[in-house]
């Protein structure tokens, strides 16, 4: 029973995001051909594991240990090459994850890692530490939520905010970055959203470790001194400092946001849609 009840979790779960895990296969509009070979290894893949299935009952003795021993053997090689197959794909769409590596890759360099890399350094084990973990990003958030209910603080945000369709805030308290989504936000207002995040991250990280400031976010180096504590980050900076190095990620930003774009479509990463999960929030100024 506990078996039938996982199997049917996983399969809805899988069904639930099939079409847009093959939607980023399509080439030329080709979505029917991958579905069906797709489909037709599904069906091998499974009356294989049958096969294999029932032959080794035959074969097993019938010591419950011995059984559940092979079972747990079984488990480990599949997940261990599930894993392995999972890394081999190179998906070209940008989630938070994809594009903070190449966002901060850009800040760090003036350049954006191959698809190649920036799948390589995906963390994609649920609960594992992720680069660049620290200093989340929030997006889609209330304008209460940056503002605290001060009417003079969001007044100030609007002024700044005037012609863009997002606002970013940092919070000292929290170590966190909010962004308020404009109701007519699009993607290019997104992707500039971002480079603002990236360029503080990045700032924070370099004003706070010495010799971090061109320390790659995905390497052990990186991890074991270059990551922002939210304990160092309040001692190191105040409310007017954070909000002087906000107003400056947005005029980096603003003078970027063209050229990042172009530099991630000739890396052919998918920009047309960003990944980003967004909350319901939306405002107007």
């Amino acid at each position: 029973a506990v078996g039938n009840f996982s199997k049917s979790v996983s399969i809805s779960i899988g069904m639930s995001c099939r079409n847009s895990v093959l939607t980023t296969f399509v080439r030329r509009e080709n979505l029917g051909e991958i579905s069906a070979k797709n489909d037709a290894q599904n069906t091998l893949t499974n009356l294989t594991g049958m096969a294999l299935g029932i032959g080794m009952a035959r074969a097993l003795p019938s010591d419950p240990r011995v059984r559940l021993g092979v079972f747990w053997i079984s488990t480990a090689v599949y997940s261990c090459f599930n894993y392995l197959a999972m890394k081999s794909v190179e998906l070209r769409t940008l989630n938070r994850q994809r594009l903070g590596l190449a966002l901060d890759s850009w800040v760090r360099s003036k350049k954006i890692p191959t698809i190649e890399e920036v799948n390589k350094y995906e963390v994609i084990i649920p609960f594992k530490r992720r680069p660049l973990d620290e200093l989340k990003t929030h997006i889609g958030v209330s304008l209460a939520s940056v503002s605290h209910n001060s009417g003079k603080k969001l007044d100030a945000l609007c002024k700044m905010y005037k012609k863009e369709r997002y606002i970013l805030s940092m919070d000292l308290e929290s170590c966190e970055m909010r962004i308020v989504l404009h109701d007519k936000a699009a993607q290019p207002d997104l992707l500039q959203a971002m480079i603002q995040a990236a360029y503080i991250r990045r700032q924070v990280i370099s004003r706070m470790n010495a010799g971090c400031d061109l320390a790659l976010s995905w390497t052990k180096d990186f991890a074991a001194r270059c990551r922002p504590s939210t304990s160092k980050v309040r001692q190191k900076f105040t409310e007017d400092e954070l909000e002087k190095l906000v107003e400056s990620g947005l005029a980096y930003a603003k003078s970027n946001v063209k050229e990042v774009q172009a530099e991630l479509t000739r890396m052919q990463f998918s920009t047309k849609t960003l990944l980003l999960a967004p909350d319901r929030f939306r405002a107007r100024w």
